[in-house]
């Protein structure tokens, strides 16, 4: 393992990440509407065919009676997996137990609360039973996980031997330290899009990596080793992958209303982006069966290797100055002596 359940740094940052999915951080850009076009993207990409759930690729595969989910949160896609009969019985570990009780409340409202088992726990340090659950979903939460070496092996030695595991995941950089190359060409199609469409885009730049690791910091904290690391344990086994995700996730949700044009633009750039190799896809979704892999034996990282990925670190001006602003109004003249102290601190 990399870090262990007791280190200082990790228990203060828990509780940071905890703090931060309470709130509905990210909302939902398009209001919730389904739109018809992303719907074919995202089947086209798990299925194969736009027109076609993967879920229902999933079913023909067998019926399924123990699953198991890691970080379902809300539960909003996981739950379906089990009202349209995918699997019998689902248990969902997560970590916060906010996200347990939405959970719990969204299962009674589709009816079927008593298939439905939630467990509050870290996904650092789960242990499980062996030859257990016949269907197990990880849809984005790996990329939170810094013990992934332990956790991965967990899954694959609780699959029993004729089960499944459904991966969705993301795979691109670190902390989204996103290289020059993803940056400049989609700013390039950015602005292309704005011109020739009117709409709003995403400013994409890479993420300020103090205030994600102040505010968030197992946010891909070790995604770029994802990918070799579930071909590691169960790439020798896969029924079906694709890598997807190069632009269309990243501005698909700021177009709120159906537009085949916008879409198909989307997709076009999305093609180019793909079969020249501009560089790799950022997401994964992948169908896998049992492993014989081994597990990974890792070194714990050091004091400064921790204090690095998920240690507090130094407040960016952005965070001073809303702390001074907050603080302005009740005590008159603090204002400026933050900002005296900030420019200090700064030498």
């Amino acid at each position: 393992m990399l870090i262990k359940q007791d280190n200082k740094y990790y228990i203060k940052a828990t509780k940071r990440e905890q703090s931060f999915w309470a709130n509905d951080y990210f909302g939902t850009q398009n209001n919730g509407k389904i739109i018809q076009e992303i719907q074919e993207y995202e089947n086209f990409n798990k299925s194969g065919n736009k027109d076609i759930n993967y879920l229902d690729n999933i079913k023909s595969l067998g019926k399924f009676h123990n699953g198991l989910s890691l970080g379902g949160g809300f539960g909003e896609e996981e739950l379906s997996i089990v009202a349209k009969g995918v699997v019998e019985n689902m248990t969902f570990v997560d970590f916060s137990e906010g996200s347990n009780t939405i959970l719990r409340e969204n299962a009674e409202k589709l009816n079927i609360k008593n298939k439905v088992f939630s467990i509050n726990g870290d996904l650092n340090f789960i242990k499980l039973e062996k030859n257990t659950y016949d269907f197990i979903i990880c849809r984005n939460v790996l990329h939170h996980i810094i013990n992934l070496e332990e956790c991965l092996f967990q899954l694959n030695n609780s699959l029993t031997e004729n089960g499944i595991i459904v991966i969705d995941e993301f795979i691109g950089a670190n902390k989204f330290q996103w290289s020059t190359t993803r940056i400049e060409f989609i700013k390039t199609f950015c602005k292309h899009l704005k011109e020739k469409f009117d709409i709003e885009t995403l400013d994409f730049v890479k993420t300020n990596k103090k205030s994600l690791t102040n505010n968030c910091p197992f946010e891909a904290i070790r995604s770029e080793e994802l990918y070799n690391l579930i071909h590691y344990y169960f790439g020798e086994n896969q029924i079906q992958e694709n890598r997807y995700g190069y632009l269309f996730e990243d501005q698909s949700s700021y177009v709120k209303e159906s537009n085949s044009i916008i879409y198909t633009e989307l997709l076009k750039f999305e093609k180019i982006i793909k079969d020249g190799k501009l560089f790799p896809a950022p997401r994964i979704f992948g169908v896998y069966k049992k492993g014989n892999k081994e597990m990974i034996q890792t070194q714990l990282w050091t004091n400064k290797e921790i204090k690095e990925n998920i240690g507090i670190l130094p407040f960016s001006e952005l965070q001073i100055m809303r702390l001074a602003s907050k603080l302005r109004t009740m005590f008159p003249g603090i204002y400026e002596n933050l900002k005296k102290i900030y420019f200090l601190i700064r030498r």
